[in-house]
């Protein structure tokens, strides 16, 4: 058995099959050996440990660590910690079955230390690493580690699709294909496959129909990993009004999310997506964006004289 070499694996047309660990079993992570700090070629330090199952040789862990911070990456990667396992280990901790897994609530990856009958470690590191990019990320409301990252998810319509019963954020058993965290996993593995170009073929896992990534979709992956959404972006509008007039503002929303819209010593409210009158108003109103990309916003004036409209949108 060797620790990872990833130059020059042979090519796998089969598909990898991995979990992501709930929280109750993620103690089984931990492991006899002791860990050790990694500095990636970036400056970032990763926390490495090896099953004593394999013959410790830091320059392959080393290599391993480059490996992994080759792939499109932001900070996240210094809060990575990698378990490294015999398969035989691996199967008692992530599940019969099971390539690989990762458990989000540690930030860390249980891999390997070799290649596999059917999959290569490249392919299986990026996949749990796409996991990992998920621990690091807000989608408000929703949970990134289930849902995808928000640009992503935003352009996969993975909430209009959960509301009519076409994905299942989170199920790693029954839905598991069409679990929008697989996927966006499995696209994270191949933009960097295809950056790298030279890994080898690996089967699509999940759904093609939903998730396998276009040129659009790579591009928005991309700008989540590097340029995550994590804060609500404001933005202010002026409005004059007349005592008790109202005005429709048409608010652009591009990404799915929670919209909140305030105007101080004024009333608003948003419109649904029949866009019917505010059945009620309010000084703060909020609603949830999804597959909307606008949203009509209602502000009416107590008096006379201009008005801040303040909006926080996704």
């Amino acid at each position: 058995m060797k620790l990872v070499d990833a130059s020059g694996l042979a090519p796998s047309a089969a598909s990898i099959v991995d979990t992501t660990l709930a929280p109750r079993f993620e103690r089984a992570t931990a492991g006899p050996s002791a860990s050790s700090l990694y500095t990636a070629p970036d400056g970032a330090r990763v926390s490495v440990d090896v099953s004593s199952g394999y013959r410790r040789e830091p320059a392959r862990v080393q290599h391993l660590v480059d490996f992994v911070a080759s792939l499109v990456h932001g900070p996240e990667l210094g809060r990575l910690s990698i378990s490294i396992r015999t398969p035989a280990e691996l199967q008692g901790i992530c599940g019969v079955g099971a390539d690989a897994c990762y458990a989000p609530a540690l930030m860390r990856m249980i891999v390997p230390g070799e290649d596999l009958r059917d999959v290569t470690l490249e392919h299986l590191i990026a996949h749990e690493y796409g996991h990992h990019v998920l621990a690091s990320q807000r989608n408000a409301p929703w949970n990134a580690n289930a849902w995808g990252a928000k640009r992503w998810a935003t352009y996969e319509g993975v909430c209009a699709r959960e509301a009519r019963g076409e994905v299942f954020p989170g199920d790693e058993a029954e839905h598991y294909r069409l679990n929008p965290a697989e996927g966006f996993a499995e696209a994270y593995r191949v933009v960097n496959a295809e950056r790298a170009g030279s890994w080898g073929a690996s089967a699509w896992i999940t759904d093609p129909l939903f998730f396998y990534p276009d040129a659009e979709a790579a591009r928005l992956l991309e700008q989540d990993v590097l340029h995550p959404l994590d804060r609500p972006a404001t933005v202010k509008r002026s409005i004059a009004l007349r005592s008790g007039q109202t005005r429709l503002l048409r608010v652009a929303t591009p990404w799915d999310g929670i919209l909140r819209a305030s105007a101080r010593d004024a009333q608003v409210s948003v419109l649904d997506t029949s866009g019917r009158p505010p059945s009620a108003w309010r000084p703060n109103a909020s609603a949830t964006v999804c597959g909307q990309r606008s949203i009509v916003v209602a502000v009416r004036g107590s008096a006379p004289g201009r008005y801040t409209l303040t909006l926080r949108r996704p």
